[in-house]
């Protein structure tokens, strides 16, 4: 019996990075560039929620900030690639929701070992290009 569980938390943890990935990556917001930013998309096979961290989206923002964006939808195409969507989410920092910066045209790709999206909070456009940390 132990060696069965022993078996089965292997096999779990080893599908974990199938569900969870980390990028970094450059992220654009009108003319204000940021490298090194890390984003993790998390795939619960139902929907997929992503999470940018240490976020500025202006060089004047004072202070950075982990944004969540929970509830996007995914399909699969036909050589690997996983299609993101999303329109109308309201993003959350700190578990509290920033309606003003409502996530809009959300739309992405992860193939292989690259992600990209672009997308707008509010009434700024943002981009972001990505590889996969390992």
């Amino acid at each position: 019996m132990m060696k069965r569980t022993f078996i089965f938390i292997l096999l779990l943890i080893s599908f974990l990075p199938l569900f969870a990935q980390k990028y970094v990556g450059t992220m654009k917001v009108g003319s204000y560039t940021r490298t090194n930013v890390v984003v993790e998309v998390i795939n619960n096979g139902q929907s997929i929620s992503g999470t940018i961290y240490k976020v500025k989206f202006s060089r004047f923002m004072p202070v950075t900030v982990d944004v969540d964006i929970k509830g996007l939808r995914s399909t699969k195409g036909k050589n690997g690639q996983i299609f993101v969507s999303g329109n109308n989410i309201i993003p959350e920092v700190k578990g509290k929701q920033y309606e003003k910066y409502i996530v809009t045209k959300f739309n992405g790709v992860i193939s292989g070992d690259n992600i990209k999206f672009t997308t707008d909070f509010g009434n700024k456009s943002m981009s972001y290009i990505g590889t996969k940390i390992k």
